[in-house]
């Protein structure tokens, strides 16, 4: 079952013929449009709904328009409405965000603000979003959005509320500074002049100045007993003495108008008024439905000549519904005229909502009829479509209201208590759900397909708790257990399926079974496709990423990465929280490639997303990124700041071990790098990270900032043995980039002893590794010390285009790595020094030019530069001129 969003919530109301122009009012919402907020506020019948609606007709720039209803309260809900509405000032506006409100995750709207703002500030005209009926939202989150909107709005933007009551916002700020435009209850009540052309227009009864005068103040100008009043005064043939006997309070006019009006109506349009206020909305098919009548359609048109309170919702005049002070009275005189009738008469309406496919209502007039098991039903139906919608919190609500028992009868719904209870990392409610659910079925006796289904399940979510709450062995068993009770193919698990392969794939993850958990994800991704299910595709894909750049897979990883940001663009879930996940593994990839220019666009992309998902670990994740960039880029000072922030993190959640030991050996390596060997030796032995210690998955690139650690402290023995033991545990499990990164410190280890073949021997064994994947961050992390076993390197032929390369994109990054007396020693090696035309020549070469460009720029002839060349080609001991530039770099001759 789909749940539509009600287009006609975003009708502005029509305006009748007879309406009394005020021209004082329509000046002030004027004046209102260059604040930043308007409101109308003045208790039911004052006009509010009419007044703002006449206005928008003669506004001269573009309204969006949303009308608010009880359950526009769930904050999904909300913003989704008001983005639709601001479609129809810019088409498409927001569409990304509405996807992720629609998604299985949806963030915090607070989170999502920030873009629409910008979306908002994008529109070239000056725009208006009314929100009518604002008294209706009473959630606390919607109103701090709405604060955020009013801060942030941009200048062409007016919000205007009309509400029954002020709300709950920074209105005395606002009013401080001259930003907010209002009007109240007295600017609202009708003149005398207004009224006499309220009666004349409307009813075409004309009264003497002192009956206006008396009807007036009895009235107080409320437009809504005026209303009454004038219907009253339809069949009267005594008007003066029906006007001195009317009654001055409100709540007597109500009562009068029941008595003199309701009462007065034709038994069948009494009985159909009185049978449909309970609705929210009206159509004629709907109310036959209810009333078991005819004709409705018909009758909702003649109640709407007669002026009888209804509101036409469209311009066709199909949807109405009741003006709220009027469904009140209907609703009082329905308990006491039909009390019996009333829970039949919600059910009917659940089943016409049910038949075109309104669940969120059929499921609520269930709930008013007290047909516990039709809306359990109800419930279960749409259950699955409103997981995948995001709706967790309405479903979640709606089940809680079912009675115990019920939940005996409908396993299925006690199981998506569960599952919502684990998704949103309440665990110990989770566990209470999940403890009911197995003392029910030890006391039941289900049918087979239902208890293989329900044990399925619970298994299932106990290891998803297990895998977040870094049980890894309990959550290995129960994967393993459920996707046994869930047979492979069974259309409705399939989903299912697709998760707990991931759980598994997660759990082989943590102890270091690459090869299982490459297995694993790879059936989870083929299950997330069949089951349509983009979110479980997307949390997959990231950590397959994780998983083959750890196995030194790299080209195999950038595709997967790459098809993943390709199916969030095809699936418009750029905003998706999820989507941040796979964002910041593309920026780990860039950054292993060293293309850092666009490694930085999505390191900050992706962290802003995951921000708005709140999860504590892709949170630390994103913090471990972040570091890494930064040492790529050679900022250390930056990193290490990050590094104290990331450790704010690590104190205030329980993260799983692989992701607090990747921020540690990053932390020491930082430290290393900045010169704080004391303080990296101390960190590393808190973390039992020590020479004595035996290397073990997740540790390992720990012990790889241990090594780097020694060798600072020239402790070169040490730092042997441990990278003896880091290339035997590294080539055992197939991790190898961490074999890239031991045989790389090895190669530092013996050009430390001066032992050069050794170290160009480590490094080649690495570089056979790390070329053909594309691996540079890996050798380049350790900074300065892998410099002249590069150049060396190069020098002698050892993967010499690739280690050249390595060696110019470092010192790009860390020119103050390479000293001049570094430069001076280097520029020894050449056979004669390069005369300063010659330098001038390489410097155009590097830019490109081609011989005959430099002749000309130089103002020589093309023999001299061909001269010059061939000098340089022989003094640098290169073949050709692109060796020449690049040697030259390597030197420092030029830039």
């Amino acid at each position: 079952m789909n749940s539509p969003l009600l287009k006609t919530k975003l009708y502005r109301p029509p305006i009748r013929p007879e309406l009394v122009s005020r021209p004082s009012l329509m000046r002030g919402l004027d004046e209102g449009i260059n604040s930043k907020l308007t409101v109308v506020s003045a208790p039911a019948g004052y006009g509010k709904t009419t007044l703002v609606s006449a206005w928008c007709s003669e506004c001269h720039c573009p309204v969006a328009w949303l009308s608010l209803e009880a359950a526009d309260n769930d904050p999904a809900r909300f913003l989704s409405y008001v983005i639709t509405a601001l479609q129809t000032v810019k088409a498409d506006l927001g569409q990304e965000i509405l996807s992720v409100l629609q998604s299985a995750q949806p963030p915090a709207i607070l989170n999502l603000l920030p873009v629409l703002i910008n979306l908002l500030d994008d529109i070239q005209t000056r725009f208006v979003l009314v929100l009518d009926d604002y008294h209706v939202i009473i959630s606390k989150e919607i109103h701090e959005a709405i604060n955020f909107i009013i801060d942030h709005q941009p200048p062409q933007m007016n919000l205007l509320l009309t509400t029954r009551i002020d709300p709950p916002l920074l209105l005395a700020r606002l009013r401080g500074r001259g930003q907010l435009t209002e009007l109240r209850q007295d600017d609202l009540r009708f003149s005398e002049e207004e009224t006499v052309a309220f009666l004349k227009r409307g009813s075409g009864i004309e009264l003497a100045a002192r009956e206006v005068e008396i009807l007036v103040n009895r009235t107080e100008g409320w437009i809504a007993g005026l209303q009454m009043a004038a219907l009253s005064m339809r069949n009267k043939k005594d008007i003066p003495s029906f006007i001195e006997g009317f009654g001055g309070s409100h709540d007597y006019i109500v009562d009068y108008f029941t008595s003199e009006i309701l009462n007065n109506l034709p038994e069948l349009t009494r009985s159909f008024l009185l049978k449909t206020s309970f609705l929210d909305q009206l159509c004629g098919s709907l109310c036959n439905e209810v009333t078991g009548l005819s004709g409705g359609q018909q009758t909702l048109e003649r109640l709407h000549e007669a002026n009888l309170f209804l509101v036409p919702l469209d311009d066709a005049h199909i949807w109405y519904r009741y003006h709220q002070l009027f469904a009140d009275l209907l609703q009082k005189s329905l308990i006491n005229s039909f009390s019996s009738e009333v829970p039949e008469l919600h059910l009917r309406a659940s089943q016409w909502f049910e038949q075109n496919g309104y669940p969120h209502q059929a499921v609520e007039h269930a709930f008013l009829a007290h047909d516990f098991s039709r809306a359990a039903h109800l419930l279960e139906e749409v259950a699955e479509s409103a997981m995948g919608r995001g709706e967790h919190l309405w479903l979640l609500s709606e089940i809680e209201k079912l009675p115990e028992d019920q939940m005996e009868f409908h396993l299925r719904l006690s199981i998506l208590r569960a599952t919502i209870f684990t998704s949103t990392g309440t665990f110990q409610r989770a566990e209470d759900a999940l403890r009911k659910i197995e003392a029910h079925m030890s006391s039941h006796t289900e049918s087979k397909p239902i208890e293989d289904y329900a044990l399925g399940r619970v298994v299932a979510l106990r290891a998803m708790i297990a895998i977040q709450c870094g049980d890894v062995a309990s959550a290995k068993r129960d994967a393993q257990l459920a996707l046994e009770k869930l047979p492979e193919g069974a259309e409705h698990e399939i989903p299912w399926r697709a998760q707990l392969l991931l759980a598994l794939g997660l759990a082989n993850f943590a102890i270091g079974d690459l090869a299982e958990a490459r297995q694993n994800l790879d059936m989870a991704i083929r299950e997330a496709h069949l089951a349509g299910d983009p979110y479980t595709f997307l949390f997959v894909t990231a950590y397959l990423v994780d998983v083959l750049w750890s196995q030194g897979l790299l080209n195999e990883a950038v595709e997967r990465c790459q098809e993943g940001i390709k199916f969030i663009n095809e699936h418009g879930l750029g905003l998706a929280p999820m989507s941040g996940e796979v964002f910041i593994r593309w920026c780990l990839l860039l950054c292993e490639r060293r293309d850092l220019a666009q490694a930085g666009d999505f390191l900050n992309q992706g962290t802003e997303l995951i921000r708005t998902g709140g999860v504590p670990w892709a949170l630390a994740w994103a913090y471990h990124m972040k570091i890494f960039y930064l040492i790529a880029q050679g900022d250390l000072l930056a990193a290490e700041t990050v590094v104290q922030e990331a450790s704010q993190i690590l104190q205030l959640s329980e993260l799983p071990a692989r992701v607090v030991s990747g921020l540690s050996a990053l932390k020491a390596l930082v430290w290393v790098r900045l010169g704080k060997l004391d303080e990296a030796e101390q960190h590393l032995k808190k973390r039992g990270i020590w020479i004595d210690s035996q290397i073990r998955y997740p540790f390992h690139r720990e012990y790889q900032s241990l090594a780097l650690l020694l060798i600072a402290k020239s402790d070169l023995v040490s730092a042997e043995g441990l990278l003896e033991s880091m290339v035997t545990w590294a080539e055992t499990t197939r991790q190898y980039r961490s074999l890239i990164c031991a045989r790389v410190l090895q190669a530092i280890v013996y050009s430390g002893r001066k032992e050069m073949g050794k170290a160009l021997q480590s490094l080649s064994m690495a570089m056979d590794l790390a070329e053909p994947e594309g691996y540079q961050q890996a050798i380049l992390e350790v900074g300065r010390p892998i410099i002249p076993i590069l150049y060396a390197a190069s020098q002698k032929g050892v993967h010499s285009g690739f280690t050249t390369r390595l060696f110019e994109r470092f010192i790009e990054i860390n020119p103050d790595q390479w000293s001049s007396s570094d430069i001076q020693k280097r520029h020894r090696e050449i056979l004669a020094p390069i005369r300063p035309r010659e330098i001038e020549v390489l410097k155009l070469a590097a830019d490109g030019l081609t011989n005959k460009e430099i002749a000309q720029k130089l103002s020589i002839s093309l023999r001299t530069v061909k001269f010059h060349m061939t000098s340089i080609l022989t003094k640098l001991g290169v073949d050709n001129r692109m060796q020449a530039v690049t040697k030259a770099k390597i030197l420092g001759i030029i830039r």
